[in-house]
């Protein structure tokens, strides 16, 4: 038995000596993988690479130098690193660094990936003894993002960005074409760049088209910009295009719409490298102190390598590996300038494997194989852009059925993309979810018949409707982008705009219903929508139209005081805004953790009850419950305090309110004209006991003085709270009524003893002057 291990021992090792004569592969079956924890940029021109190797892993190498290879991007996972030579080494250790400049002479590092390995002086061969990480982390002049306002998901692709602006879009998509912009050789109008110590050209024809398109959005309105990077199969007539970037054909891709990028040839990576980064520097940093254009979404549906992109008979895993480099390689260009650069997967909307086909693989399974191959070389933050199926025949997108387990991605099975890239699997490095942006998505004017007609128009402004609350309610969707602007020719009647065809090709004939409701969508949540709309939609548009309260970016926030008084029966209030002793719920809307609403009498006050639940091991954090109700903002306009009598606690003794909190939220009705968008009041106050009854006060002069007297006003009143029970505990809030002070109301019997006071003095004087004129006439 001894002699038979000891043959297996000498097998593995005359194995390993093959693979060492071999050149290695990187990931060698004694590579510690992983090993390699950091590679940073530090934004002037170094680079950092930290690595630890476990005990065991020392004790075969102890004594023995490593050494630290740079894999250019073009490189594979089973690089030969027999035509590389180390770029420094240093004696292995349990904690490694190595510092190197981020230029190997004119040539940037920033795309590469880096590995160690040792080196056997009898065979003069090096071994890859850990697996390659690319650059993990950037220190860019840039500073990191501030936290904005939320803003609207309204976006378009439009041919007229004046016009966009009109319809209060907040995204858009603007295709930059490489196969016009990036040239072999130098032609008269180039605009050269530097890269790698060599000058290459871009198209300066194109490029000021692009440069006008861009700066259109950025320079008039708050528009976020996506840039799609398309190749398409070069015309004939062009001859001035680099063909590497082209992958090699088996014949059927020629006919593809557009072409991956061949980013496994050195020169194609290399090109794609110094375009990627130059159009960073132009858009995601630009010198003219412009805003930033700092999202690339690169290629189009590359889910669907055979009939969109020229993969021909590529099976998943090689095309996926092609496709990561690239995205990389953008992720790298975009983050070395800009903090907040973020690149995007384009995709189609095939959801399950029965609507693929050969060449196509379905959504999931496209982002299973891409997260896997892009975790080999360090995770990054890439997010996802992709469309949603509707069906051509018909537009009325609210009716369910089963399209929530539909093959294609629908408006009601979009949440399962968005929950599956929220899961611990797809998290980015920084452990947050990864995004979707709707890149496409188009609606038919068509009725019942299947005509274009009045009644069409209504389903379509309907339906997109509703798709859009729908969205607007998903956390996990970024962008819902209108892909028809007009009409593309007499069947596609998807569009925003009408065309008809002339002779001299389509031409806009007039505005859709959807324009109207495109335009006012998220301006006062989705109260303007005309009533044979909402009456299309139904009582799914009842249910979700509340949602766009607070959407309209920006948002001006007034912090406001609250202060706890023990009840008392009698309070100087002047005004009463909601008492419940009227016997009616009409307008509340339960929220949070809510199970319950009920109007019931605690002593002889009216009350409302809300009856909360919830389960302490699902999280540390608490869900909160609470009301929601809309008021005219009359009824607080010139408000100074908001005063609310309630009570809070819980069944169980471990179950404590921890905070009340009133979040007050303006919204207009239409559009607001003056800019102001969104104004938010929130204050919060602690130190509930448990079960008895007090008076909060709220400060909210700030925020009432902002209002118009024709605003609806969100009142939201949310109780935190907490405890330790390992059963479902319930806790409850009571409240009595709500009041304000020194509103206008208040103002108004002020101004009136004001004027009376005055008045009644100008009787007085008036009264002493006619008396002493009397008396003055009968002396004479």
């Amino acid at each position: 038995m001894i002699r038979r291990y000891r043959y297996a021992f000498l097998l593995c090792l005359f194995c390993l000596a093959l693979l060492g004569l071999a050149g290695c592969r990187t990931a060698s079956s004694s590579a510690e993988v992983n090993a390699v924890t950091a590679v940073i940029s530090d934004g002037e021109g170094m680079l950092r690479i930290e690595a630890a190797l476990t005990e065991s892993f020392l004790r075969e190498y102890e004594g023995k130098n490593v050494y630290l290879f740079e894999l250019p991007s073009a490189y594979t996972m089973d690089a030969d690193l027999r035509s590389l030579d180390p770029i420094a080494h240093c004696k292995a250790d349990g904690s490694l660094s190595f510092s190197c400049t981020a230029y190997d002479g004119v040539r940037s590092r920033l795309f590469s990936s880096f590995l160690l390995a040792s080196y056997d002086g009898d065979t003069q061969t090096y071994t890859a003894i850990t697996t390659p990480l690319a650059v993990s982390d950037f220190a860019t002049e840039e500073t990191a993002p501030d936290e904005k306002a939320e803003v609207s998901i309204k976006g378009v692709i439009s041919d007229s960005p004046y016009d966009a602006v009109l319809l209060g879009a907040a995204h858009t998509v603007v295709d930059v074409h490489m196969d016009e912009l990036i040239l072999e050789n130098w032609q008269e109008g180039a605009v050269p760049y530097i890269w790698n110590g060599l000058t290459a050209y871009v198209d300066g024809e194109a490029l000021a088209r692009l440069d006008k398109q861009i700066s259109a959005y950025t320079g008039m309105d708050d528009i976020r910009v996506y840039l799609r990077f398309l190749l398409r199969t070069p015309a004939e007539e062009q001859t001035n295009i680099p063909l590497c970037l082209y992958l090699p054909t088996d014949g059927e891709a020629e006919g593809s719409s557009y072409r991956a990028v061949n980013m496994g040839d050195s020169r194609a990576a290399d090109i794609m490298e110094g375009f990627l980064n130059f159009m960073a520097d132009r858009y995601a940093s630009p010198e003219d102190g412009s805003r930033p254009v700092e999202n690339f979404v690169m290629g189009y549906r590359v889910n669907c390598a055979d009939p969109y992109n020229g993969g021909g008979s590529m099976d998943l895993a090689e095309y996926v590996r092609n496709y990561e480099k690239l995205m990389r390689v953008a992720h790298v260009a975009l983050r070395s300038h800009s903090a907040g650069g973020c690149v995007y997967i384009s995709l189609d909307s095939c959801r399950t494997g029965e609507a693929a086909a050969r060449g196509r693989w379905d959504i999931p399974a496209f982002l299973s194989a891409f997260n896997g191959e892009c975790e080999l070389l360090g995770n990054f933050d890439w997010r996802v852009a992709c469309e949603l199926y509707v069906d051509p025949t018909r537009s009325d997108i609210w009716v369910e059925d089963a399209k929530r387990d539909s093959a294609y991605y629908t408006v009601h099975s979009l949440r399962n993309l968005t929950d599956l890239l929220a899961s611990d699997q797809y998290r980015t490095p920084d452990g947050e979810n990864r995004g979707v942006m709707i890149s496409g998505f188009a609606v038919p004017a068509l009725d019942g018949s299947g005509d274009p007609s009045e009644e069409g128009e209504i389903l379509q402004a309907a339906a997109y409707a509703y798709a859009y609350l729908t969205c607007a309610q998903n956390p996990g969707v970024e962008a819902l982008i209108y892909s028809s602007y007009a009409d593309g020719s007499a069947e596609d009647v998807c569009g925003i705009w009408k065309a008809e065809e002339t002779e001299d090709g389509l031409r806009i004939s007039g505005k859709r219903r959807l324009y109207e409701v495109f335009r006012q969508m998220d301006t006062a949540g989705a109260a303007m929508l005309s009533e044979d709309i909402a009456a299309v939609v139904g009582d799914a548009y009842v249910h979700l139209e509340l949602s766009m309260a607070g959407k309209l970016p920006p948002v001006t926030v007034v912090a406001g005081g609250a202060e706890r008084r023990d009840f008392e029966s009698e309070h100087p209030r002047s005004e009463e805004v909601l008492l419940f002793n009227r016997g009616t719920l009409h307008g509340f809307e339960g929220i949070g953790s809510l199970l319950h609403m009920e109007l019931v009498s605690a002593e002889t006050l009216g009350t409302i009850n809300l009856h909360g639940c919830f389960d302490p091991s699902e999280s540390a954090v608490n869900q909160p419950m609470g009301m929601q109700v809309i008021l005219p903002a009359s009824d607080i306009l010139g408000g100074k305090k908001l005063l609310l009598d309630l009570y809070a606690g819980g069944e169980d003794a471990s179950v404590k309110a921890s905070r009340i909190t009133l979040r007050l939220t303006r919204f207009s009705k239409g559009s607001t004209g003056d800019g102001d968008g969104e104004i938010l009041y929130e204050a919060s106050v602690g130190d509930i006991r448990d079960g008895v009854w007090h008076t909060l006060a709220f400060d909210v002069g700030g925020f009432t003085t902002l209002l118009d007297s024709d605003d609806e006003v969100s009142m939201m009143l949310l109780m935190d709270y907490g405890g330790g029970a390992s059963d479902c505990s319930s806790a409850y809030l009571g409240l009595a009524g709500v009041y304000v002070s020194g509103n206008a109301a208040a103002a108004k019997h002020s101004t009136g003893l004001v004027i009376g006071v005055v008045a009644a003095l100008s009787v007085v004087v008036i009264g002493v002057f006619v008396f002493l004129l009397i008396r003055y006439r009968r002396r004479r």
